[in-house]
């Protein structure tokens, strides 16, 4: 920087490129800025090309990436879900209302999941190929038994004991193309980790996994709520995956979901003309509970899907102290969120 001083009049009103790290990188940058130079980029040791604010080409690149998968998964699902609405009215994927826990007055078409399912699929598949692994493709065809499972339970009602089963086999994707909880933290020992053997690796993460989607299946229950609850938590995730710096194929998947979810919220705000149906629930809940455990971020579901967790403790609750006081309630109606309908 001191050597600067002498080419002072060289330097006015020229642009370079410079080649180094650290402190003298950013001194010879602070340097030629003052002496009406420009510096235009920085070669990092790294591979990585910086411009002078420190954001790499490939941040940059990134960035883009991202907003174009939002923004097409976005397009996809809003140009979907009126498809979706037509598909489900043709073969009886209707919810009719039978109760008091339904706020509409009129029948609804099911299938709003598969506009939602479309939207992100395709965006994932066009914008993160390049990033996509094993345990990717396990999750999306772990995603597509759930899609199929969904249409078929939003059709036919199936029975809890059958969609259990093909449960089972959709989670089985992911759990064997490599999504697996390997360890857990050592709060008591001297390791920091205690690593699960390989059996109880898969036991852990398929109740994990079956939990998760089975919980933000139940929150399905008010016009906007899974589709309000699910976009925030998947926007917290995958800002959380993308500062990391690691995976950022799941960050764009996950920016992709989002897109998808406020695009078919259009359709399902109060009152709604489409809903997400077991389609939507099940295979967004499946992506909840992998992306987090795939990213590393599984303990952050109590905290960022806290509705989630709410939910599935009101019907716990609800149920056994109903069964314990021979049929009184906690709640007027569980989930929770049906008690302050």
């Amino acid at each position: 920087a001191e050597m600067l001083k002498t080419y002072g009049e060289e330097i006015k009103g020229k642009t370079f490129a410079i080649s180094g790290f650290g402190n003298v990188a950013w001194g010879t940058v602070q340097k030629v800025n003052e002496l009406g130079g420009k510096v235009v980029t920085i070669s990092g040791p790294d591979g990585y090309v910086y411009d002078p604010d420190g954001v790499t080409t490939k941040e940059k690149f990134d960035y883009i990436i991202i907003a174009l998968a939002f923004f097409v998964a976005a397009m996809l699902s809003f140009l979907c879900s009126p498809l979706a609405q037509k598909v489900a009215e043709k073969i009886g994927a209707i919810d009719v209302p039978k109760d008091s826990r339904r706020m509409h007055k009129k029948p609804i078409p099911r299938l709003g999941g598969l506009a939602i399912f479309l939207g992100f699929f395709f965006s994932t598949l066009v914008f993160t190929f390049d990033f996509i692994n094993l345990p990717v493709y396990g999750m999306l065809m772990g995603a597509m038994v759930m899609v199929a499972l969904g249409m078929a339970d939003d059709v036919l009602a199936l029975r809890a004991s059958r969609k259990f089963i093909v449960q089972m086999v959709a989670v089985a994707f992911p759990v064997v193309c490599g999504v697996r909880i390997e360890r857990f933290p050592n709060f008591f020992g001297d390791t920091p980790y205690i690593e699960l053997p390989l059996i109880w690796s898969i036991v852990v993460s398929v109740i994990w996994l079956l939990a998760i989607l089975n919980a933000v299946n139940i929150i399905d229950g008010l016009d906007g709520l899974a589709a309000g609850v699910s976009a925030p938590f998947f926007a917290c995730i995958g800002l959380l995956i993308f500062l990391s710096g690691e995976e950022e194929g799941l960050a764009m998947l996950s920016f992709s979901i989002v897109g998808a979810l406020l695009a078919y919220s259009l359709f399902n705000t109060n009152k709604a003309s489409i809903f997400m149906g077991d389609t939507g629930s099940l295979s967004l809940g499946g992506f909840a509970s992998a992306v987090c455990l795939l990213s590393g971020n599984a303990l952050y579901i109590p905290i960022v899907g806290l509705m989630f967790v709410l939910s599935v403790i009101s019907v716990v609750v609800q149920v056994i102290y109903y069964k314990v006081t021979h049929g009184k309630r906690i709640f007027l109606m569980s989930p929770i969120h049906h008690h302050f309908q």
